[in-house]
């Protein structure tokens, strides 16, 4: 999913990690807010959130010391919270490596703080942290952590805050911090309506679903975050960008099919770029392909779904879906377990309608490869390709090395010419070889990746 992010949030008290429910019940986590950052970075966590919660509620100065110790420890951004109470705090923070500041208690008492750090800095930096509880049928913004009623109205408060310069808000709900059942969707959905900057989720989140829930019931929700899942390793953040990116951004039901309920499907080599079919998707086929993560299509002739390597077992495993500008065409990036083409060639996509030959006359190992597939799967009379295939792998392997042989004499011999003449020999035969043992050239590349040392 794009353009969505994963924010891992630490409470600071006293240098050390800690972590409450409800803003109640406050334990140490760690002792080591650096190491903890370092540990998120690497589990691709978007950004690092530091909230100095003894800062604001004791009138403490911010732990710029620790601050600076994780800037030059992680290099994905940091946003710190707690404790700023002036423009000069941020110009502190800023001088440090800060480019994110969140602010809550000080925006409340004086929302014009808020148009300065936006004026100097810029919306983007500037995010604004809102704590609320419902209270009757209103929201109310608290403070002192979460003990102080401001009787702040928080749909009022946000749009304020937006108005002022805020570029983000993150919206904690006191009802389900620390519960891990699942982000409190119906405030954020009251509180984020007709708001004009991003919203971040924060409080309740108890597993990887609940991301994806937050974000596709609230197209408001730029980022969500989380702090005791993370803590207590109950679910890793590569498990979340694993799950979002395979969702797709587009909703099924806003693609364009035709008046048949149709949209073309294009599949493509993930790896290669290679054209490897067409097919036709209805939402049904879609929706099943995207939950099996295996390309399923509508037969318009069977006028029945169909499942890509049912019967041949050549499965298509999608890595990406992707729409053109209309929303009308779909391009399916997947890495196969075999050839597409029920001809046994690796692409429906080779019997040549018109080429311009100024153009390059299109010569490829892998056209190569596909032509020699052809002649397996449609044996000529006339074809050497195909009387190896016919004669079987003892013949294939006979002339393999009888080439191999070829060239040994020939570059004994000093003859750059016959030398390539036979290493052309040496490289057919090889192919025809891993086309009888359904080896691919992607195949050889992958293992010579691997063993490729910069």
């Amino acid at each position: 999913m794009k353009n969505k992010s994963i924010f891992a949030c630490m409470d600071i008290k006293d240098g050390k990690v800690v972590k409450g429910v409800k803003f109640e019940d406050i334990n140490v986590v760690s002792d080591d807010p650096v190491l903890l950052g370092q540990k998120y970075e690497k589990d691709g966590a978007d950004y690092l959130v530091f909230y100095d919660i003894g800062a604001t509620v004791d009138n403490k100065e911010i732990f710029y010391d620790k601050i600076e110790k994780i800037l030059k420890s992680v290099n994905i951004p940091l946003v710190v919270g707690g404790g700023i109470r002036t423009l000069a705090d941020c110009d502190r923070l800023y001088a440090l490596g800060v480019r994110h500041f969140s602010i809550n208690s000080a925006a409340v008492k004086n929302p014009g703080l808020l148009k300065e750090v936006s004026e100097k800095y810029g919306a983007d930096s500037l995010i604004l942290s809102v704590d609320a509880k419902k209270v009757g049928d209103k929201y109310h913004v608290f403070l002192g952590a979460g003990k102080e009623d401001t009787g702040l109205d928080a749909k009022e408060w946000i749009e304020k805050a937006a108005a002022l310069g805020v570029g983000s808000v993150v919206i904690n709900s006191i009802d389900t911090d620390g519960m891990k059942e699942g982000y409190d969707l119906q405030m954020l959905a009251d509180l984020s309506e007709n708001v004009s900057c991003g919203i971040v989720a924060s409080g309740g989140a108890g597993k990887a679903e609940d991301f994806i829930e937050v974000f596709q019931n609230n197209k408001k929700v730029t980022g969500a975050l989380a702090a005791s899942i993370f803590h207590y390793d109950l679910v890793s953040i590569k498990e979340i960008k694993m799950k979002l990116e395979k969702i797709t951004g587009i909703d099924i039901d806003s693609l364009k099919y035709d008046e048949r309920g149709l949209i073309p499907a294009i599949v493509v080599d993930a790896d290669s770029g290679a054209v490897l079919m067409l097919a036709y998707m209805n939402k049904e086929s879609l929706a099943l392909s995207m939950e099996k993560n295996l390309t399923h299509f509508y037969s318009r002739s069977r006028q029945a779904l169909w499942l890509k390597g049912e019967t041949s077992g050549n499965y298509q495993h999608i890595r990406k879906i992707v729409a053109d500008c209309d929303l009308d065409a779909l391009l399916i990036y997947v890495d196969k377990d075999g050839p597409a083409c029920h001809t046994g060639a690796e692409s429906c996509f080779f019997s040549t309608v018109y080429e311009n030959a100024e153009k390059g006359d299109g010569f490829s190992l892998d056209n190569l490869y596909n032509l020699i597939l052809d002649r397996k799967a449609n044996p000529g009379e006339k074809s050497y390709t195909s009387y190896l295939f016919r004669e079987g792998r003892d013949k294939i392997l006979k002339k393999v090395g009888e080439e191999s042989t070829e060239v040994v004499i020939a570059a004994k011999g000093d003859s750059k010419k016959e030398t390539i003449y036979e290493m052309a020999d040496l490289l057919y035969h090889n192919l025809v070889l891993m086309a009888d043992m359904g080896i691919e050239i992607k195949d050889i590349l992958n293992e010579l990746k691997g063993r490729y040392k910069k």
